[in-house]
């Protein structure tokens, strides 16, 4: 038997398809009968949606009036917030933003666990408490991540050590919170020195702002490049790379292929969040199109939903995601949101490590089905009506319901 048969429907490429699934993967077609039937009906079939770049931990925390604050206040505010969590009200928040994102199509995400003097372990408890509960709608990657820094924290390198050993597969830092120049570049050195022990893959959040004199994004690079971290490396964020001069921008384009990067990008930081002591509204964002243009893969990130840094807006949803990036990087002809779709699917899977993932046979069934006939149109609708399907099970669908009431005669 057949445990789901997808009928006419369409690729983001444009083309129809037919797609049989049994035990959790794609199969051959066959004529074997199946259990469930959907008929495609000209909808768009997908990759499932991946969420390279959260901070599932910051997320329902009651807000501080931040917004407008410095980064490093916000930063520390939310430490001293943090040594309130527990495990059981952390897993619980967690909960609520991984039932939202599940039912809108997302299959995989990948979040940040503070480990730090605050926090101490309780996000990476509760992250991995969260994965095993939802272990059936997605699946839940734990980002080692000392916040304020493996150098000036004195409690925050133990305890990454700790998650490490406890099989995490993933170490991260922001390395400009550190502040002075060489405690920086010691941060950095201390990740990969933690990736090389464990097997790790490396993560940075590099330049959250768009001032020119930071570019602790080529630090990172060559670093990396240095000790052979090629496909085990990640950066987020890369605000300041777009006030660099065109040659030192293509110099850095190289450094990102040759090691296989993914840049996860947030319009909604770049956007929303304003930058440290600066009068501008945002923080600013970093060039995609040129990134993209230079053979640099990129993926979305969009931070946390519901924070105590943005209380509202923040959808947790990829397609929303993805229209606010093509409004933020003027990508609006066809092809441009093509390549927008890619980065909440294809590239964002790809940033994960994330491996069978996609529509050919052999592909594991973990898939959204959209009402839309390209792209194009699912980005400019924000497709309300939607089927999920994970682990080869159909797990979440939604539909609008839109009726137009005329009244029958109309008194004059």
């Amino acid at each position: 038997m057949i445990d789901i048969r997808i009928s006419n429907a369409r690729t983001p490429n444009g083309d129809i398809v037919s797609l049989d699934i049994a035990g959790g993967k794609i199969v051959e077609r066959s004529e074997a009968p199946a259990r469930m039937s959907i008929d495609g009906a000209g909808w768009m079939v997908s990759p499932g949606f991946v969420e390279p770049h959260y901070h599932l931990t910051s997320c329902f925390v009651e807000p501080l009036d931040l917004e407008d604050a410095a980064f490093e206040t916000q930063i520390d505010k939310l430490g001293r917030r943090k040594s309130e969590f527990t495990v059981a009200d952390t897993v619980e928040r967690v909960s609520r933003v991984l039932s939202l994102m599940a039912k809108r199509g997302v299959v995989h995400i990948r979040s940040y666990a503070d480990v730090d003097q605050y926090a101490g372990m309780v996000c990476y408890e509760s992250l991995k408490a969260a994965r095993d509960r939802h272990r059936d709608r997605l699946d839940l990657d734990i980002v080692v991540f000392p916040q304020h820094g493996l150098v000036s924290d004195p409690k925050a390198f133990g305890l990454a050590v700790e998650a490490l050993q406890d099989g995490a597969r993933w170490i991260g830092t922001n390395p400009q919170l550190e502040r002075e120049p060489e405690r920086i570049r010691q941060d950095i050195r201390l990740v990969y020195d933690l990736a090389e022990r464990f097997g790790a893959r490396a993560d940075f959040h590099c330049d959250e702002t768009d001032r020119p004199d930071s570019l602790w994004l080529e630090d990172v690079l060559r670093e990396g490049k240095a000790r052979g971290f090629r496909g085990r490396l990640t950066v987020a964020h890369c605000m300041s790379l777009g006030k660099q001069p065109e040659a030192k921008r293509h110099e850095l384009y190289g450094l990102m292929r040759d090691l296989d990067v993914t840049a996860a990008i947030s319009p909604h930081a770049g956007l929303l969040y304003g930058d440290a002591g600066a009068f501008l509204p945002g923080r600013g964002l970093a060039p995609v199109r040129e990134m993209l243009a230079n053979g640099v893969r990129v993926a979305i990130a969009q931070e946390a939903f519901g924070s105590m840094f943005a209380p509202w807006l923040m959808l947790p949803d990829p397609v929303w995601s993805g229209q606010l990036m093509a409004y933020a990087t003027k990508m609006l002809d066809t092809d441009g949101l093509a390549a927008v779709w890619r980065m909440i699917s294809e590239s964002a899977a790809h940033l994960v490590g994330r491996t069978g993932h996609g529509l050919d046979v052999g592909c594991r069934a973990d898939l959204v089905l959209v009402r839309a006939s390209c792209p194009a149109e699912a980005l400019t609708t924000l497709v309300p009506d939607r089927m999920v399907i994970r682990d080869g099970r159909l797990t979440a669908a939604s539909r609008l319901d839109e009726t137009l009431k005329t009244p029958e005669r109309i008194e004059r």
